[in-house]
This record gives C-alpha cells, sequence and structure tokens, in this order.
C-alpha cells in the first residue's frame, strides 16, 4: 500500500491536482491581466459537468506507466459514458412512447 501511495501521490502530485482542479471554480485572467468575476452561464455549466470532471479526473496522467494506464483507462470510461448515455434515452423514449428504430 505504501509504494502505491509512494507512486500516486509522492511521486506524482499532478495525478491528485486533477481533483482539485475539476471541483475548482475560479475567476479567469484576461489578456491585460485583469481578473473577471463568474458569470451565472460559468458556474452553471460548471456544476452541470461537476461528475463528468471527478469521473474523468479518475484517469492518470499521461507520463505514467508510459502512457498505458491512461490509454487503457479512458476508452473504458468512454464506454461507459456511452452507456449511460444510450440507457437514459432508451428510457426517455420508452417513456415518451417513441418506438426504438433500430
Amino acid at each position: 500500500m505504501e509504494i502505491l501511495r509512494y507512486y500516486l501521490y509522492i511521486r506524482n502530485p499532478a495525478y491528485f491536482d486533477q481533483f482539485r482542479l475539476a471541483c475548482c471554480l475560479s475567476p479567469s485572467i484576461d489578456e491585460v491581466g485583469a481578473v473577471e468575476d463568474v458569470s451565472f452561464s460559468e458556474a452553471f455549466f460548471h456544476f452541470l459537468a461537476l461528475p463528468w470532471k471527478i469521473l474523468f479526473s479518475v484517469v492518470p496522467p499521461r507520463r505514467s506507466c508510459g502512457g498505458w494506464i491512461p490509454f487503457v483507462i479512458s476508452p473504458v470510461l468512454l464506454a461507459g459514458m456511452v452507456y449511460v448515455i444510450m440507457e437514459v434515452i432508451r428510457n426517455m423514449g420508452c417513456f415518451l412512447g417513441i418506438a426504438p428504430v433500430v
């Protein structure tokens, strides 16, 4: 367990920074250097996408294990996301009485 902790946190702190950055909603800085406050639409879409951001933060940075771990985890998460969206659409179509085409 200590080896895993050493590899993930001490040797690779960017992995845990992904979770912090996914949850962080902060003002932006424009070209001049002025701070622009967070607008309502930015906050709304941030909180709407927050579950997906946290889910995809599980993928380790691309430099870990020569890139093979992210290469394997990314398609698995994408397939899971496609499955969830397909089930939601299928249930919505069933609820609305729309016949499936295929």
